[in-house]
């Protein structure tokens, strides 16, 4: 694939215009690589690339989709999707503006910088969406869609409202992204890719060798087996720089993403230091004497999300030691949840469990439901609203344990029966952040008959009393807790 930047002069082709449309010069003039002229040039109705970091993907949807909309018979809008509006904004807004600003004739007659709204001639418009918040969606019936970066977007945006939408005016679409193992964004690419393609569908993957965006002696410090000071493993070379589906099939959480935020799940130390003061702190910890002790010290925001903040690990220590050893790390949190194992008595009567609560560690039974644990954590690191966080973070740089075992688990890790992690499997963070995620606050716990005290109902009346501002009889209500029965007052 050559490396050389040519000029691309595209008079658009105004195909299908209605006659009450006056036409109008309308030559772009922008520049393309090769890879792009070949991609534009295609006929299929939704293409899709898989690309290395830096072949300038967003770029090329840019200039794609302004293409479509001005050649588009339909006055109407059309859609870019980024994976959240923040990302949209910061990366395209601006250099999307401009590159409509310095043409040589009048394309742009407004724009709406909230809406992230561009309005364009003949009545058209292009709106910016990030599928954060894909709700936006809803009531448009797009003429076209550039979808960058697809494969870091919440699927159900497309499956729900966007792909529906398009199915009105039988609209173009071009997919673009890195890939992020064999996850939906695989499959959308394998629609389009060799002899077996689907009708209407074409798949590329170009690499960063392939178009050589940046110098050859930066690539080199990533390669594998160059020695270079941020060399990758190379099935992560082969997905970051190669634009390659290799490696990480049938990830555990292929949601998270191990980059600042927003386009990833860390959270940077300024922004948590922000926000800690209206945290609640509290402990998650799973216990192995001679695998790994992990515990994690985690917080929850006033509206439920969970941020993972700091991170202690260690072999081979009994349960008082690791405590005195958290202590030195930072203060012990009020309420600990502990591996649900460590529960378990011995025949001399005592538990783990005990042995934590000696030493000065407050702790609590977690909820061990492994499979409800497992999807709650995929929810939350796909639910965020467009200007604030994901529902479950890292902060960066503080739990990089954490972080290793929640890009790397696979479904090969998992016990055949679905039950827990395999016994082989490096998972001992993730199984304190389950514990960490699951807590009553923010999952509530499901209790069978069986494991209810006795009581009555949840409101019960007691014996009537005097009201000292009427004088009169009141009946008291008293409430129980939904868990233990007890009273709450």
């Amino acid at each position: 694939m050559g490396t050389q930047l040519s000029e691309f002069l595209s008079p658009t082709k105004l195909r299908h215009l209605p006659t009450n449309i006056q036409i109008v010069d309308r030559s772009i003039r922008m520049e393309m690589l090769d890879w792009q002229g070949e991609v534009l040039n295609d006929p299929a109705r939704e293409k899709t690339v898989s690309g290395g970091r830096g072949i300038w993907k967003t770029d090329f949807g840019m200039k794609w989709l302004t293409l479509e909309t001005l050649e588009s018979q339909f006055r109407d809008v059309a859609v870019f999707t980024s994976p959240s509006y923040k990302q949209a904004k910061r990366n395209i807004w601006d250099k999307w503006n401009k590159f409509l600003e310095d043409q040589p004739v009048k394309i742009k007659v407004g724009e709406n910088s909230q809406d992230l709204v561009i309005r364009l001639i003949d009545g058209k418009s292009i709106i910016l969406v990030g599928m954060d918040n894909f709700d936006a969606l809803r009531g448009i019936h797009p003429l076209g869609a550039c979808n960058d970066e697809k494969a870091y977007s919440p699927i159900l945006g497309f499956n729900e409202v966007l792909d529906l939408a398009l199915a009105n005016k039988k609209g173009k679409v071009l997919n673009l992204s890195t890939p992020k193992g064999r996850q939906h964004y695989y499959r959308t690419f394998m629609k389009g890719w060799g002899k077996s393609a689907l009708k209407g569908h074409k798949s590329w993957i170009f690499g960063q060798p392939d178009v050589m965006t940046i110098p050859y002696e930066e690539l080199l410090r990533y390669m594998p087996g160059m020695g270079g000071d941020k060399e990758m493993t190379p099935d992560y070379y082969a997905q970051e720089w190669l634009g390659q589906f290799l490696g990480y099939e049938g990830l555990v959480f292929p949601e998270f993403v191990a980059r600042p935020w927003p386009e990833g799940h860390l959270l940077s130390v300024q922004d948590w230091n922000a926000i800690r003061d209206q945290c609640y702190i509290f402990g998650a910890c799973d216990w192995g004497f001679a695998d790994e002790t992990v515990f994690l010290w985690c917080a929850r925001t006033p509206d439920g999300r969970i941020i993972i903040f700091k991170e202690f690990t260690v072999k081979n220590r009994t349960p008082t030691q690791v405590v005195q050893l958290i202590k030195g790390k930072h203060p012990l949190p009020d309420i600990t949840y502990l591996d649900p194992h460590a529960w378990d008595r011995e025949r001399d009567g005592k538990s783990v469990a005990d042995e934590f609560n000696n030493a000065g560690l407050r702790c609590e039974k977690a909820d061990n439901r492994f499979q409800a644990s497992i999807q709650h954590i995929r929810i939350m690191q796909t639910q965020a609203n467009p200007s604030d966080y994901y529902m479950f973070m890292i902060v960066e740089g503080q739990a990089t344990k954490l972080s290793q075992n929640l890009s790397s688990l696979e479904d090969r890790d998992l016990e055949p029966a679905g039950g827990g992690f395999k016994r082989h499997a490096d998972c001992h963070a993730a199984d304190a952040a389950r514990y960490g995620a699951m807590t009553l606050w923010a999952t509530p716990i499901v209790i069978t008959t069986e494991q209810l005290v006795e009581r009555g109902p949840i409101y019960i009346p007691s014996q009537n009393s005097m009201d000292p501002n009427t004088n009169s009889e009141v009946e008291e209500q008293i409430e129980f807790h939904p868990i233990s029965g007890r009273p709450l007052n």
